[in-house]
């Protein structure tokens, strides 16, 4: 088996969004990235390598289980071997620039020009082109719309007006903390909030609320030829929409789960769901992946709420628990 060098930078949506060699996390994402450096340690394989991008990679080693190595990000370069492949939480023009500095063959590397067009696929108005896909396909839930573009705060506080307790994103975020619940809060907090992602981001996504019975994900690995679906993953999510953890189970418990609040066959969203992700990612994108959804309270499937092209929890907690599974 191809070892693999694996890289834990969740912070990378936010290094999508600033597009630049120099993207600096703040204090509390650095701390976050630190105290979490451990998560690949779930999936790596004997053979395999965890970077450390914090200066821990002794507090790191002594984690680490048997047969996977940790290196210091600096040191990295020395420590691969030919043919091993590079597989970070995902791939931005800082992670690039920071592999090259070290001495990692550019060979190794995605291209500028493919960095550029995943920054363009992990914008959030990328589920607007899926639904449109999924809607022809899947009987979508009652009351649905699609998600609308705002590029002024005059127009998210218009969307929030017409559709209130809605959701408004920030087009490149992770884990909810670019998630604005509108709910409460008056136009003022909602003016402040939204020129302020627009003038680092350029726009934030409206969405109308949707009850939810439960928070789930499609998983998926985009190869070079197609799009294979990996599992199902379910988690909690805080009322401010922050993601609050994963729930580790099987397979087979987590179908139950999913089906003791629909009756609708997942097989026909997932088959939906590969055919949209064909269309739009094939050939753009290679990787992880991982698609946000819900069941409502009223037992409907929502296909999308996020797109991620990365490495997600839900993602990690599937290779955690159903190692045997994957490897068969």
């Amino acid at each position: 088996m191809t070892p693999t060098l694996h890289i834990f930078n969740p912070d990378t949506d936010y290094a999508l969004a600033a597009d630049s060699v120099s993207y600096t996390p703040t204090a509390k994402i650095t701390a976050m990235r630190r105290e979490l450096a451990h998560i690949p340690f779930a999936y790596a394989e004997p053979g395999d390598v965890v970077a450390a991008l914090d200066g821990n990679a002794h507090e790191l080693a002594l984690m680490a289980p048997p047969g996977v190595m940790v290196a210091d990000i600096r040191y990295v370069a020395s420590c691969m071997c030919p043919g091993m492949r590079i597989r970070p939480w995902g791939w931005n023009r800082t992670l690039r620039h920071t592999l090259l500095s070290v001495g990692v063959d550019e060979s190794l590397l995605p291209s500028e020009e493919s960095i550029s067009a995943l920054r363009t696929l992990s914008h959030r108005r990328t589920t607007i082109a899926f639904l449109r896909e999924m809607a022809k396909m899947i009987e979508m839930p009652e009351g649905f719309e699609l998600p609308q573009e705002l590029h002024s705060a005059e127009e998210a506080v218009a969307y929030t007006e017409s559709h209130p307790a809605c959701w408004l994103k920030a087009p490149w975020s992770s884990s909810g903390r670019g998630v604005y619940p509108t709910a409460g809060l008056t136009r003022e907090q909602t003016v402040q909030w939204a020129r302020g992602i627009i003038r680092r981001q350029g726009s934030v996504m409206g969405e109308k609320n949707v009850e939810r019975a439960l928070d789930i994900a499609t998983e998926w690995e985009i190869g070079r030829n197609k799009v294979s679906f990996i599992g199902f993953s379910c988690f909690h999510i805080t009322g401010r929409g922050r993601y609050a953890g994963n729930i580790e189970l099987p397979q087979e418990e987590l179908i139950k789960m999913i089906g003791s609040k629909t009756d609708y066959p997942l097989y026909r969203t997932v088959e939906a769901q590969r055919r949209a992700l064909t269309k739009i990612a094939l050939g753009r994108y290679y990787g992880p992946c991982g698609i946000d959804m819900a069941v409502t309270t009223a037992g409907q499937i929502h296909p999308c709420f996020e797109i991620n092209f990365r490495m997600t929890m839900g993602m990690a907690t599937c290779m955690k628990t159903d190692r045997k599974r994957l490897r068969t």
